[in-house]
């Protein structure tokens, strides 16, 4: 921080707006708050609700913590990047940005921030960008479940933008209370079972299939098989699902259970155990 103040000739200063600290906390940590009220203090601050924004939530190492150095690093946010507001919060530090006042693009402030967070050891959750002041707390908690999931599933990687773990998270939070194999398609265990009993190629023919759209003429030539071949695949395959595959829910819903399989087979991979019973 000394460094950059001597090369950039940008000293610390006292944040004039604590003021509007104090409207965000409030939004943060007051369930009850009246979000006009607070929508209205937000505008009086030259934050308005035509403006778009982002959070950042840093996560502070335990020296950090221990030097109680989350203010001046809250400052020193403050001081280099226009339009944010930045103050610790639950053990880490969030940081609001208004993209408007700053006239930051989300690409922009990820490339301002990339080489503070990597040179300070720090860990970051970006929110998504969003307009208006009504979702300034659930872009709080996105910035936080990007940092945690984020580090988590990529643990090396320092910064992590919600939109890079959203699909994970989503499986992740799907697969809570009960195994992938529970969730995902009944009839598409049968098809596993099939190829495990007959040496049939049928999940890796649906799952190219699907994977193309349903092309027909792309999924033979990426199998490698004559489009006679792969018609007779897919209607032995519809025979066992039961289904005409023409339904986009049905599709969609298949194409999760892929992805839940997959967890499970890495799940498995990790800790080395068998295969759990699927059914009857």
């Amino acid at each position: 921080m000394i460094h950059h103040a001597f090369l950039h000739n940008v000293m610390q200063k006292t944040s004039p707006a604590q003021s509007l600290h104090t409207v965000l906390l409030r939004t943060l940590d007051d369930r009850m708050a009246d979000y006009i009220a607070v929508s209205q203090a937000l505008d009086a601050l030259g934050w308005h609700s035509r403006h778009t924004y982002c959070c950042l939530y840093l996560q502070l190492s335990d020296m950090d913590q221990k030097n109680l150095t989350a203010n001046s690093v809250c400052a020193y946010l403050e001081n280099i990047l226009t339009g944010c507001s930045a103050f610790p919060h639950g053990g880490g530090i969030v940081a609001f940005f208004n993209l408007t006042l700053s006239d930051f693009s989300m690409t922009d402030l990820m490339e301002r921030m990339v080489h503070f967070v990597e040179d300070s050891s720090l860990n970051a959750g970006f929110s998504r960008c969003m307009n208006g002041h009504m979702n300034l707390r659930r872009q709080y908690i996105q910035a936080k479940i990007a940092l945690q999931f984020g580090t988590r599933k990529y643990p090396d990687k320092r910064m992590h933008p919600f939109n890079d773990i959203s699909f994970d998270y989503i499986l992740d939070q799907a697969t809570k209370k009960l195994p992938g194999y529970m969730l995902c398609h009944e009839r598409l265990l049968f098809l596993q079972e099939h190829d495990d009993s007959s040496g049939s190629d049928y999940m890796r023919t649906l799952r190219c299939y699907l994977d193309n759209h349903c092309n027909v003429v792309q999924t033979a030539r990426e199998l490698f098989i004559h489009r006679s071949t792969l018609l007779y695949r897919l209607e032995k395959i519809k025979e066992i699902l039961e289904s005409d595959l023409s339904s986009p829910d049905e599709i969609l819903y298949l194409m999760l259970s892929f992805r839940f399989i997959d967890l499970e087979n890495e799940e498995e991979n990790r800790s080395g155990s068998s295969q759990p019973e699927k059914h009857r």
